[in-house]
């Protein structure tokens, strides 16, 4: 899509606050961002996730479960780091019948991580 997109900059990490007909062309929106700034524009992406504001501003509604994943962390220690010292990395993961978990080394000489 990017690679199709005419001469003007594409914006991205421009939270959008409102967006509304422009006065000025009737083919594009006046679009304003968190920051206050207005910009006419003639197409308008909303590709902001389960929580969309294109989508609470049109309003459509969701379909599906907005809570797509619920997640705990166990921060915690290993009294033996010895198994993590001889294949060090930064994330390792488990999947089995009982659990599927991610765990975030944060110091492994300490036998620190954390289960997500």
């Amino acid at each position: 899509m990017l690679s199709q997109t005419p001469a003007p900059p594409v914006m991205f990490s421009s939270p959008l606050k409102s967006f509304s007909p422009s006065p000025s062309d009737p083919s594009a929106l006046s679009v304003t961002t968190e920051g206050g700034v207005t910009y006419t524009s003639k197409y308008l992406v909303g590709a902001d996730g389960a929580h969309s504001t294109v989508r609470n501003l049109l309003p459509l509604n969701f379909d599906g479960d907005p809570s797509i994943q619920s997640l705990m962390n166990v921060h915690f220690r290993t009294s033996d780091p010895s198994p993590l010292e001889k294949n060090p990395a930064m994330l390792y993961f488990t999947y089995n019948s009982s659990a599927i978990a991610a765990f975030v080394a944060h110091d492994i000489s300490r036998g620190e991580l954390v289960a997500q």
